[in-house]
């Protein structure tokens, strides 16, 4: 059996209105085959919280002031696998699945009502390490994979994972943001399509290429692609990064407030279609086109 260095973490944080206490067991794998460089393992992940806050914010499933109290959780769970070739290289992949859900009455901000329960596809990827098939690049010096699988560069700071998880508080019809709540536990976090390809070891000078396609509607669905480079030194690491968006969903991106960003701003709000909606204006490239916005993202300027 297999587990990370910390497979049990137990932490709580305390505040003047915020209160949380959460469990976690990581990335537990136990080795169900091995032989002849064929090893296959069956993968395990869980988290659970508990939230209290002081305050709500007015946002979503929080109509009013009060505090709110919550639970969060989801266990991933499924198979990795991997077969040695020539020169230490070898194929790897694995398939696993979420299920999440928020409980009470969901978060203080109001991205989760409490009854999100969903389970789906979470990893479904492929790919190949190098071995020592390119002395240049040393061990494992390329490492190419492709499919639904997740990705962060450095720390997060610029692209950590797919990893926003709305509940059903913000839905319409036509706008289906629930994506299995657990939104701070931030239960999945890969992308629906990648090709990545990873050059060099972990140290000296390093890069990553990467195409990335996401169907997380409070993402927009976005599509970037991009470069990376680092020099990985005993003191830190230096690194340059360059990426570019190549496609959006207009109306997700608009009804969550990213067009706007942008100088797309609703030209006029109209009929409410069903409780907290509107119908919106937005004028872009001299076409106009109608959807749907929460009135409360309006309030609070997520969509103006």
């Amino acid at each position: 059996m297999k587990t990370d260095k910390s497979p049990l973490r137990l932490f709580s944080v305390l505040g003047t209105t915020t209160a949380v206490a959460a469990f976690s067991m990581q990335s537990l794998a136990y080795n169900v085959y091995e032989k002849d460089g064929t090893e296959l393992n069956v993968d395990i992940e869980a988290a659970v919280g508990v939230f209290y806050s002081g305050e709500s914010y007015g946002l979503g499933a929080k109509t009013g002031p009060g505090k709110s109290e919550w639970q969060e959780g989801y266990i991933k769970y499924g198979l990795s696998g991997s077969q040695a070739m020539a020169e230490n290289s070898g194929l790897y992949g694995a398939v696993n699945l979420v299920s999440s859900g928020t409980w009470g009455d969901g978060d203080a901000g109001g991205f989760t009502s409490g009854n999100e329960r969903k389970t789906e596809l979470e990893d479904a990827y492929v790919g190949w390490r190098s071995g020592n098939l390119i002395p240049a690049l040393g061990e494992d010096g390329l490492d190419v994979s492709f499919g639904r699988q997740s990705f962060t560069l450095g720390d997060g700071f610029l692209i950590g994972s797919d990893a926003l998880n709305f509940g059903d508080s913000l839905s319409a019809p036509g706008l289906d943001f629930d994506r299995g709540g657990a939104y701070w536990l931030a239960a999945r976090k890969a992308f629906d399509r990648t090709a990545i390809a990873r050059i060099g070891g972990s140290e000296g000078l390093r890069g990553d290429l990467f195409w990335l396609s996401s169907d997380n509607r409070a993402q927009a669905n976005m599509e970037l692609a991009g470069v990376n480079a680092e020099y990985v030194g005993p003191k830190g690491t230096f690194g340059l990064t360059y990426f570019e968006g190549l496609d959006v969903d207009d109306t997700l991106a608009s009804a969550v407030g990213y067009l706007s960003r942008m100088g797309n701003k609703p030209q006029a709000c109209a009929t409410r279609v069903t409780p907290g909606w509107r119908i919106c204006s937005s004028r872009r490239n001299l076409l106009t086109r109608s959807l749907v916005i929460p009135a409360k993202m309006l309030r609070h300027g997520m969509a103006s």
